[in-house]
């Protein structure tokens, strides 16, 4: 698996991510690209000039629209229990599959299902087309470390939905209940991924800052 660069700037890795798909088949490798975005993410010039240029030149690239609902304090969902009124509406359609289903493959799910997903881009490489999924999930946590999202949220629901939609917690409980996990299995790989954790930080704290030329240096190569 190959892993690129992380983009600030919504959904400017949509485009490249096209590109990427392209260099796959121009090469012969074919191998497959997928990028996510919020649903915010879809309200970008550059997602829809993306959609285009995937239907046009058939690549093999996948669009995960990972939506909670809320691009920071806009919803895109009715069922997201906004403490305001009149705040706005990203779309005028709460359906993104279906909006851009004439454009593109598309495919509505249940984002919090690991397998339903698992299953679903299963189905899409299998098909060979480009596609675009929307991925139906709940924000769990506020949308960054330092904002308050109790002033446009109802706390109470994102306390449910911790409880009901956490899709780690919930693919747990179905290991569990099929007898491929147990407790002391768990605790097992807490203590190793704590120890890993450990070891990463004791390694940081002992690595030397390096020199200013260094890094220049190693930029140039």
């Amino acid at each position: 698996m190959r892993v690129a660069n992380f983009y600030v700037t919504i959904s400017s890795q949509c485009p490249q991510a096209v590109g990427l798909a392209l260099a796959g088949k121009l090469s012969g490798e074919n191998y497959w690209v997928l990028t996510n975005f919020g649903d915010g993410g879809t309200s970008e010039g550059e997602f829809y000039e993306a959609l285009n240029l995937a239907t046009i030149y058939n690549v093999n690239v996948i669009f995960v629209c990972e939506n909670n609902g809320l691009a920071i304090s806009v919803p895109s969902r009715k069922d997201i229990p906004m403490k305001k009124e009149g705040i706005g509406f990203q779309s005028s359609i709460e359906n993104l599959a279906k909006k851009f289903s004439n454009i593109i493959d598309s495919y509505r799910i249940d984002g919090t299902n690991i397998l339903e997903v698992y299953k679903t881009i299963k189905e899409i490489k299998s098909k060979g087309k480009p596609a675009f999924v929307e991925a139906i999930v709940y924000r769990l946590t506020p949308h960054t470390t330092d904002e308050d999202h109790s002033r446009y949220l109802d706390i109470e629901a994102v306390t449910l939905w911790n409880e009901l939609f956490d899709p780690v917690k919930k693919f747990e409980n179905y290991l569990k209940e099929i007898n491929v996990l147990n407790e002391e299995i768990i605790d097992d790989f807490k203590n190793k991924i704590n120890q890993e954790i450990e070891n990463a930080i004791e390694k940081a704290e002992n690595t030397p800052i390096p020199k200013l030329k260094d890094i220049i240096a190693n930029h140039l190569h």
